[in-house]
């Protein structure tokens, strides 16, 4: 399937849109949510291995929201209807090619922010995952979805925030903050 049919498929996509209280409302077209920033729903998962280096994409330049920048967690937005951690789960082998199934660890969940900026306004649900050496080859990327990934420890990440050199998404630096000040980082 071509990038350009893949991403007319998620224009039309059903999003669960919520109030300011994280209270569901109705489902929109992804198109619809994106264009009145409607808040929804999102996964927010970060990836590492076991000797706490941190999985890095660059997303890819076909994504309709930051193409091209940094995303320290891997994810995006929930379906309507979609429970959050699923979301999470399908969210992880879309965008590294991971099946929670096939791994030794689970996806641990770590609370939720609300994130707003000029284009998106979401509720941002966290997850963690370490996994072992031998999963590490299980990595494997759309080119839709990402274009790149590479591991970095976490001073090295937060040099790079620091910097503001990178075009890095907002909503993965804040909950990058977040996973440090409560040590699971």
């Amino acid at each position: 399937m071509s990038s350009s049919l893949i991403l007319e498929n998620t224009k039309n996509e059903q999003i669960g849109v919520y109030d300011e209280n994280d209270n569901y409302i109705k489902g929109y077209s992804r198109k619809e949510v994106r264009s009145k920033n409607l808040i929804h729903r999102a996964t927010d998962i970060l990836v590492r291995n076991t000797k706490g280096e941190i999985l890095v994409q660059t997303r890819a330049n076909s994504k309709e929201y930051c193409p091209g920048y940094l995303d320290i967690v891997f994810g995006g937005m929930v379906s309507d209807g979609e429970d959050v951690d699923k979301s999470a789960e399908r969210e992880l082998g879309e965008e590294a090619g991971l099946d929670i199934d096939k791994l030794k660890n689970k996806l641990e969940k770590h609370g939720k922010f609300f994130y707003k900026d000029n284009v998106t306004s979401t509720f941002e649900y966290i997850y963690f995952i370490t996994i072992m050496p031998e999963e590490e080859k299980l990595i494997s990327f759309r080119d839709h979805e990402v274009s790149s990934v590479k591991w970095y420890s976490k001073d090295e990440l937060e040099k790079i925030i620091k910097e503001g050199k990178e075009k890095i998404t907002g909503a993965s630096i804040q909950c990058f903050h977040i996973l440090v000040k409560d040590g699971c980082i």
